[in-house]
């Protein structure tokens, strides 16, 4: 039984994403304008969209070898639209998995948590992402948020962070 209901859930994971893929198709083509960008703005429990999201890329994440350590504390639901975060976390995920992909390199984890967060003032959700990969190199740091920037020469669009950050601000959001 527990079975059948982790298929279902996962087969109604696959059964959404022709969707998700088509929203996140027509928000890439509408990055440059970016009050085009909106959905239906609800509260959405973070634990969820994060769980939910591990099951799409979890392919990516057995490919790469890597290993996730999730743990959730209660938290406030928070303003978002799911599909909009959703993304988001694909798209850290993602980078964190191809980051880890060096030959040789053992213990490859993706760290994530989410807990209750305040700031100026407001109850809200924090979702932490942490990989035990090289990290980022000092001297891009600045730019990781610029369209087009990416550190894997002949190969993505850098733009991955860059509409992240853009669907994570027009919500109230820090990322």
């Amino acid at each position: 039984p527990d079975q059948q209901a982790d298929m279902k859930t996962e087969l109604d994971l696959i059964d959404a994403q022709p969707h998700r893929i088509n929203v996140m198709v027509g928000k890439l083509l509408n990055f440059t304008r970016p009050n085009e960008m909106s959905d239906l703005v609800t509260k959405v429990d973070a634990a969820k969209v994060v769980n939910d999201t591990l099951i799409l890329v979890s392919a990516d994440l057995r490919k790469h070898k890597v290993e996730t350590d999730v743990v959730h504390v209660p938290s406030p639901r928070v303003r978002a639209v799911d599909t909009e975060l959703q993304q988001v976390i694909v798209n850290l995920a993602i980078n964190a998995a191809q980051a880890m992909d060096e030959p040789g390199r053992d213990g490859r984890k993706l760290i994530i948590r989410t807990r209750p967060a305040e700031r100026f003032g407001v109850e809200g959700t924090e979702i932490l992402m942490q990989d035990t990969g090289p990290g980022i190199p000092p001297e891009k740091l600045d730019n990781v948020f610029d369209p087009f920037m990416t550190t894997k020469a002949g190969s993505g669009s850098g733009l991955g962070l860059s509409i992240s950050q853009a669907l994570v601000t027009r919500v109230g959001g820090l990322i």
